[in-house]
């Protein structure tokens, strides 16, 4: 082979080579399974994918973060494994199911597959569902973790929330003027 085709050969092949990374890496970004820095450990990835797509249905992203920003996603899988019984575990998993039920009656198609629009819809009908339903079901489980461990977070105090660590000043030394009078302590007695 002379030098010049070999050039030419480790070209093509280091283009392709890169070609395919690029795509790879291209494609996989479109996945609808959230690709997770950590390791879920009470649901599986399907249910993390359904979760991930609720939450950010439910406290989407805008100029402030968003379910996903503040990891409400970890913090679920966590909440559900450590602080619940087998009874609301057991649940839970149960209620899982409603999402792809719905959404294979409706679409034929796993609700992480849907657009957007009908992954919202069927987020409201079970929202409807739940306001019929006087026991525990999946939309209400779903909105109270989001919402509480959304609120609950680092990114919504200091973003989304009023944040103040110490809402007031300290002043060790002042003058009893400046104040009116001295606070009432109670008499003493119950």
């Amino acid at each position: 082979m002379k030098r010049r085709d070999a050039i030419k050969t480790s070209v093509v092949v280091m283009g392709g080579a890169m070609t395919m990374g690029s795509l790879s890496a291209l494609l996989s970004g479109c996945s609808p399974e959230p690709s997770l820095s950590w390791t879920p450990v009470f649901f599986d990835k399907d249910q993390i994918a359904i979760i991930t797509r609720v939450a950010d249905l439910i406290i989407p992203k805008t100029d402030t973060p968003g379910a996903l920003d503040a990891g409400v996603v970890e913090v679920i899988d966590q909440a559900c494994k450590d602080l619940f019984s087998a009874e609301e575990q057991a649940q839970v998993q149960e209620g899982m199911k409603a999402f792809n039920a719905m959404s294979q009656s409706a679409h034929q198609k796993n609700y992480v597959d849907l657009k957007e629009e009908d992954q919202a819809a069927i987020l409201q009908k079970l929202a409807d569902e739940s306001k019929e339903t006087e026991g525990p079901h999946i939309f209400s489980f779903m909105k109270d973790m989001v919402v509480a461990s959304f609120f609950t977070s680092e990114a919504a105090a200091m973003n989304v929330l009023n944040y103040d660590p110490i809402p007031t000043r300290y002043e060790g030394c002042i003058e009893l003027s400046s104040v009116g009078s001295l606070w009432a302590e109670g008499s003493g007695s119950f």
